[in-house]
C-alpha cells in the first residue's frame, strides 16, 4: 500500500503498491504513511531529508559535503 500525503488538503490517501520501486512526485513514503523521504535543498544544503507528517518537521538524513544526491529508491 502506498500512502500519499497532500500538503494542501493535509489528507493521506492510499493506493495499491504495484511496483518494486516506489517513487511518487520525487518522494518516497514510509510504509505507515507518517514519514516522507525526499531529496531537497534546505538552508542551501542538498541532501536526503525525512519529513514527519505528525510533527511537520524535516530531519536531514544524509547531506554530502562534496557532490550531491540525484535520486533515491525504496526497493521492496
Amino acid at each position: 500500500m502506498v500512502f500519499c500525503y497532500n500538503f494542501t488538503s493535509k489528507k493521506v490517501s492510499k493506493k495499491p503498491w504495484e511496483s518494486a520501486r516506489l517513487q511518487v512526485g520525487d518522494a518516497n513514503y514510509s510504509a505507515d504513511g507518517k514519514k516522507i523521504y525526499a531529496i531537497s535543498t534546505i538552508d542551501e544544503k542538498r541532501g536526503l531529508y525525512e519529513y514527519d507528517t505528525d510533527t511537520l518537521k524535516q530531519t536531514p538524513l544524509f547531506v554530502p559535503e562534496k557532490g550531491f544526491i540525484n535520486n533515491i529508491q525504496i526497493i521492496k
